[in-house]
């Protein structure tokens, strides 16, 4: 499989996901037109992307015109949006959309699960997924230590432990439906984040035990565990998993707890692509009904780092 002459836009191309989407769409070869979109235009996606276009939020009544104008104009194959809530606009008004062939996302009850972290745990309890306890903030229903965090997807933002109930006081402006309390699993077992892909026919994943730096997986190593594996291709088959989404859990006495899914491609897209788990590519050939190449896994004890680099832009 030789993926060429595509012509693609990639969303929030100044962040960090957009540019390493860019940049595997780049290293790849696959592209004949690389366009990046964001709302800023002070960003790196020079490097990376032909041209970068400054675009309104995925808020602004103009944000669905805009992208249709710009796959009409352009001709373009694909588009990939970024962020969360460019995907929650798109998922929407997917049925309306002239341009949703185009789009390049999982399938609508993963983002649906996912966008939604209180959506999320209530999914996985009612398909006896075993998540930790999880309540909206306005309950009552408090165990401490506790983490409280926004229900929508913010990366590390809004996210707190909090530790009793004197604690809490200092959260006392976020106790509303708009975030929820959810049981805190030690790290002690490790924290991992989990590339899932499914395309109806295969179901593949990559398991990465993970250490943040910055709201970011900074390093991490691969890992081979037979209940995490498991447990993904059960979660793949019950959310009908079509494309790639992001895991984050921790292990608890040895079993897997699902604290977020991630229906996107994350910040380790590019580690993943490095390993030899390209799913952007088996996305992009999925969708155009091209066979998607052999996988094989990489092997347990990788380890993988996040550095800086420094670009100069004349």
């Amino acid at each position: 499989m030789k993926l060429k002459n595509l012509k693609v836009l990639v969303s929030a191309c100044g962040g960090d996901i957009g540019y390493s989407v860019g940049k595997i769409l780049q290293e790849s070869g696959a592209c004949k037109t690389l366009l990046g979109m964001d709302l800023s235009e002070d960003h790196a996606g020079f490097h990376v992307f032909d041209k970068c276009i400054k675009a309104p939020g995925a808020k602004d009544e103009n944000y669905i015109s805009f992208v249709e104008e710009l796959i009409q104009n352009e001709l373009l194959d694909f588009f990939i949006p970024i962020s969360e809530p460019e995907i929650e606009v798109l998922m929407n008004s997917f049925e309306s959309l002239s341009f949703k062939k185009k789009i390049l996302m999982p399938n609508l009850t993963s983002i649906k699960v996912g966008l939604d972290k209180f959506n999320t745990f209530n999914f996985l309890k009612e398909n006896g997924l075993k998540p930790p306890h999880t309540v909206l903030a306005t309950s009552e229903d408090q165990a401490f230590p506790l983490i409280l965090k926004s229900r929508t997807g913010r990366g590390s933002k809004d996210v707190y432990l909090v530790k009793n109930k004197n604690e809490l006081l200092r959260y006392k402006d976020l106790l509303n439906d708009d975030f929820i309390f959810q049981e805190f699993i030690p790290e002690g077992e490790g924290e991992f984040t989990c590339g899932l892909y499914r395309n109806g026919e295969v179901t593949r994943s990559i398991i990465l035990k993970r250490r943040l730096v910055g709201g970011l997986t900074g390093s991490g190593e691969t890992i081979e565990n037979v209940k995490i594996k498991k447990y993904l291709e059960e979660l793949a088959e019950k959310i009908d998993l079509h494309g790639s989404i992001n895991i984050q859990l921790r292990l608890n006495a040895g079993r897997p707890m699902v604290f977020e899914i991630n229906p996107r491609f994350s910040s380790t897209v590019y580690f993943r692509n490095k390993l030899g788990f390209p799913d952007l590519i088996w996305c992009i050939a999925d969708q155009l009904n091209l066979e998607v190449a052999e996988f094989t896994p990489p092997k347990a004890g990788i380890k993988f780092y996040r550095v800086g680099e420094e670009l100069i832009k004349a």
